[in-house]
C-alpha cells in the first residue's frame, strides 16, 4: 500500500494527529461494551499511531499490510504482523478488533469490505467487539478537492499539494509530496484509491459476518464508526 518514500513520511505528515486522544475514546468506547477487555487487534495498525496508545491498558497487536510501515511500527515496540485485512489468520482471537483512520478504504469495493469484516469478526472471542472507522460515505467526499500544507520538524521539511476525484464508488486521491532532510530534496506522487461506504454497505457487511451493528458518531475523524457484536 505505501512505498517505501510514503513511510519515511506518513508520520510527519501526521504529526497533527490526536493519536493518544482518539486512542483514549477507542478504550472509553470499548470498555464501555466489554468492561474486561484484555486484548486488541488494530487491523491496518499502519505506523503504529494508535496501537502505541492501545498498547497500554490492552495486550494490543497489529496487523499491517505494508512491511515499512510494520516496520516503523515495531520499531515504536509495538508487536505487528505483516498481513492483508481482506484474509488473515492470526490464529487467537480478541476481545476488540478495531480499525481505525479510514484504513476500511484500502478495503476494495463491496467483496473487500465484506473478506475484511469477516476477518475481524472470526477473530472476536465470544461478547467482544468490532470497530471500523469509515472513509468518507459516497456523499462526503467531493471530487476536484485540494488542499496544500507544510510540515517541519528535526530537519525535516515536507510539503502536500492534495487533488480528490470522484470515480464511481472510489474517490481517488493524488499527494505530491516534496520532501527535504539531509539526504538532499526528492519528489513522489502517491495514490490512494479509497472505497466510499455507505451505512447500508456497513449494516451489510456486518450482518454478513454474523455481528449486529450501531453508528457512533462525533467521535475520532467524525467520519462514522461502526461498532459491532456477535449477534
Amino acid at each position: 500500500m505505501y512505498a517505501d518514500d510514503m513511510a519515511t513520511v506518513y508520520d510527519l505528515l501526521y504529526s497533527g494527529k490526536d493519536y493518544a486522544g482518539e486512542s483514549a475514546a477507542v478504550t472509553e468506547l470499548i470498555r464501555e461494551r466489554v468492561p474486561d477487555a484484555a486484548a486488541l487487534l488494530d487491523v491496518a495498525c499502519g505506523s503504529g499511531g494508535h496501537l502505541r496508545y492501545l498498547s497500554e491498558p490492552f495486550a494490543a497487536e497489529g496487523l499491517e499490510l505494508s512491511p515499512q510501515m510494520a516496520a516503523i511500527a515495531r520499531g515504536r515496540g509495538c508487536a505487528v504482523t505483516v498481513g492483508d485485512m481482506r484474509g488473515f489468520d492470526l490464529g487467537r482471537r480478541f476481545d476488540a478488533v478495531v480499525c481505525l483512520f479510514g484504513a476500511i478504504g484500502y478495503a476494495g469495493g463491496d467483496a473487500g469490505l465484506d473478506a475484511a469484516v469477516a476477518s475481524m469478526a472470526a477473530h472476536l472471542r465470544p461478547g467482544g467487539v468490532v470497530m471500523v472507522e469509515n472513509f468518507r460515505a459516497p456523499g462526503e467526499f467531493f471530487d476536484g478537492y485540494r488542499v496544500a500544507g507544510a510540515w517541519e520538524e528535526d530537519g525535516r521539511v515536507l510539503t502536500r499539494l492534495s487533488v480528490s476525484r470522484k470515480r464511481g464508488s472510489l474517490g481517488v486521491v493524488d499527494m505530491h509530496m516534496v520532501y527535504a532532510d539531509d539526504a538532499g530534496v526528492r519528489s513522489f506522487v502517491d495514490r490512494h484509491e479509497m472505497s466510499l461506504y455507505s451505512a447500508a454497505d456497513f449494516e451489510r457487511a456486518f450482518a454478513a459476518a454474523g455481528l449486529s451493528v450501531t453508528r457512533v458518531d462525533d467521535v475520532l475523524m467524525g467520519w462514522g464508526l461502526y461498532v459491532g457484536a456477535r449477534r
